[in-house]
């Protein structure tokens, strides 16, 4: 191989952990599409595989790591220079353009600000057709589609018909997801719509959103409680910039299971480092429950408020471990660590191995079931 001066999109290092200690996947077939629409742009797809070591038997499963799909999602970006994969697009959307956007919705106090900003990012964005399209009736709220100024000479039915029914979910899942991120909770969802009749996978769609999903509506909506508009964004530019290096990652790994008290309290720690972490006294308030009730019920689930903290701090460690490059200098700033050494000794503790270890470790292909108390999220 010649040697160059410049590496490739598809030689540069994606910042998604090549694989996921946490078991998630997808379906494989979201793999083989991508590298279907790489191939039809005149594109080497094979590259693609052969630069995160999969092999076509394992393509030809039925799934693949979601931190995988990521991983190859975002070379796939970087090979086509275009950010509408799988999304409702009319033509190449600039790479870049999700980032601008971004940084323009931090700067919002809550959701509904959020959602209104984002229509009018995306009323000037290059290849963009439809935006969020936000209807608040009673104490509903609908987010749906709607044209964005650039389009002329066609109706919001005629796009959405030129878009196959997956790309329109996509979309969907894509605006629900951020909002999330945003308000650092899960956003929970009364319904969502579609305006078109079930898929033969449309049953598994519920599971995707976590909440009924009607077929044949009038339009494709997210329908979710109105109060929820005012939940606040509580990110901000530096945690930001560490979302958008494991994009889409951070998008399709949740779990869709009914949360204990464990797992609401973790949701209410969030990544770690946004904001932080309230007391036992505050985040019972938080939850709604007394803190002796709060602690009961932890402790009914075999852990404590204090074991959660550690944990959350945990999770963040290696998350940005695995996604990110950031120094570990900074890591331990971002954790709220006083002196980097002052990590290395808690992520020793925690995992029997240094920060450096285990991220090395994980560039290599190299997996960590768990730790030797077994507190990783």
């Amino acid at each position: 191989m010649a040697v160059t001066t410049r590496k490739s999109a598809v030689d540069s290092q994606a910042t998604t952990p090549r694989l996921s200690s946490d078991g998630l996947t997808v379906p494989a077939s979201y793999v083989r599409t991508l590298l279907a629409t790489v191939t039809e742009q005149g594109h080497d797809a094979e590259a693609l595989l052969v630069a995160e070591s999969l092999t076509k038997e394992e393509l030809a499963g039925a799934t693949v790591p979601t931190a995988l799909f990521g991983r190859i999602y975002q070379r796939a970006v970087q090979v086509l220079q275009d950010e509408s994969l799988g999304l409702v697009s009319d033509g190449r959307i600039v790479r870049g353009t999700f980032r601008m956007m971004c940084l323009v919705l931090v700067t919002r106090p809550e959701l509904g600000a959020i959602i209104q900003r984002a229509g009018e990012f995306l009323d000037v964005a290059r290849g963009v057709v439809v935006k969020p399209d936000l209807h608040v009736e009673s104490a509903v709220a609908r987010v749906g589609f709607a044209l964005t100024r650039g389009v002329e000479g066609r109706s919001l039915e005629a796009v959405l018909a030129e878009q196959d029914a997956v790309r329109l979910r996509t979309t969907l899942y894509l605006w629900h997801k951020l909002l999330g991120w945003f308000a650092d909770r899960p956003l929970p969802l009364d319904e969502v719509t579609f305006a078109f009749p079930a898929p033969a996978n449309g049953a598994a769609w519920a599971r995707l959103f976590d909440c009924p999903i009607r077929f044949g509506a009038e339009a494709s909506a997210l329908v979710m409680p109105a109060p929820m508009l005012a939940w606040a964004n509580v990110r901000n530019e530096r945690a930001l910039e560490i979302f958008l290096k494991s994009v889409p990652f951070e998008l399709i790994r949740s779990a869709h299971t009914e949360p204990d008290m464990s797992e609401r309290v973790l949701a209410l720690f969030g990544d770690g480092v946004s904001r932080p972490l309230p007391s036992a006294a505050v985040a019972a308030r938080q939850l709604g429950v007394s803190v002796s009730t709060l602690r009961r019920r932890l402790t009914m689930e075999g852990t404590s408020f204090r074991t959660l903290k550690d944990s959350s701090r945990q999770a963040a460690a290696i998350r940005f471990l695995a996604a990110t490059d950031l120094s570990l200098a900074d890591i331990a700033e971002l954790l709220g660590y006083d002196e980097p050494s002052a990590f290395f000794r808690a992520f020793k503790r925690w995992t029997d191995m240094t920060p450096a270890r285990y991220r090395a470790d994980t560039r290599s292909g190299e997996t960590h079931a768990g730790d030797k108390r077994g507190i990783i999220r």
